[in-house]
């Protein structure tokens, strides 16, 4: 049974099977992630899946802005690795989508959610979308930074360097002023990270090539937002990659849609919190784009 671990207007949870000795037990049972749950009266269920090094509380400034928030019940689990889920070892996108597709299955209402999956966060949404559409809201999907498959082999060998490219940006990045961030980042409200839970290990997790690769075609309408907002650092999103999942999604759904937002960077969650939260709920209740979103 879960374990409530955490209060004050929502439960947080911990679930374990039975004689389940170690996390590499937890995971190879494939247990319920650790995650928080906010008004079990919804509705309907949404999960929002976060971004690499982060954690569900990335969402808290999101997810008091959905349009009817009261309809919505919400799971925020933290992925293998990261935060409240940080014993549960090694990440990987395939893990992270079987552990998030029981959790569905266990805690959402009838056995199924709506997904919103931000940078790695979209790359697992759309591994579950893919992988256990039974668990899928037929009309709920929304995801935004997806990333390109890291190439395999000899003639991409240039991809081994990434995880110590990342490692090392994470450690440059902290020395930055945060106002001076956020001066060049339009806004986005990037705290420090605990450079303990970015380790060398855990980047070339999230950085595996064997681990990394496009979604089969998926049932769920779904829409792939693109940040398109560049300057100074390049922190716009890869369009032509949105395009692509768009039209793989197409094969099972014709109304999957990509869009670009040239105002917003990568992590515009931070950036443009009630805007967020106002194109996801208006795309689930809806099934339309916001003004500023431009189809690809």
């Amino acid at each position: 049974m879960a374990a409530p671990v955490r209060g004050s207007g929502e439960e947080a949870y911990r679930d374990s099977p039975k004689n389940a000795a170690t996390a590499k037990d937890l995971v190879e049972q494939y247990c319920a992630l650790p995650h928080r749950e906010q008004n079990q009266t919804g509705k309907s269920t949404i999960v929002f899946i976060h971004g690499a090094f982060d954690s569900s509380a990335s969402w808290d400034i999101v997810t008091p802005h959905l349009p009817k928030a009261s309809d919505y019940h919400i799971l925020l689990p933290d992925l293998p690795s990261h935060g409240i889920a940080s014993a549960l070892k090694p990440f990987s996108i395939t893990i992270a989508a079987h552990l998030i597709s029981e959790l569905i299955a266990r805690r959402a209402h009838n056995g199924v959610a709506k997904l919103v999956g931000l940078s790695l966060g979209a790359d697992v949404t759309l591994r579950v979308a893919s992988d256990f559409p039974d668990v899928v809201d037929k009309n709920g999907v929304f995801v935004s930074g997806a990333s390109t498959p890291i190439p395999c082999g000899e003639k991409n060998a240039a991809s081994q360097y990434l995880p110590h490219a990342a490692w090392l940006s994470q450690r440059i990045e902290w020395l930055v002023p945060r106002p001076l961030i956020r001066s060049l980042m339009d806004g986005v409200d990037l705290p420090r990270q605990n450079l303990s839970n970015c380790p060398l290990e855990l980047n070339k997790q999230i950085f595996a090539p064997e681990d990394s690769k496009w979604p089969s075609r998926w049932p769920a309408k779904t829409l792939i937002v693109a940040a398109g907002k560049r300057g100074l650092l390049p922190t716009d999103d890869n369009a032509d990659t949105a395009r692509r999942l768009a039209e793989i999604g197409r094969e099972a759904n014709e109304h999957t849609l990509a869009v670009v937002h040239y105002g917003m960077r990568h992590p515009w969650s931070r950036q443009a919190s009630e805007l967020f939260a106002e194109a996801v709920g208006v795309w689930f209740s809806e099934g339309r784009i916001l003004e500023g979103f431009v189809p690809l």
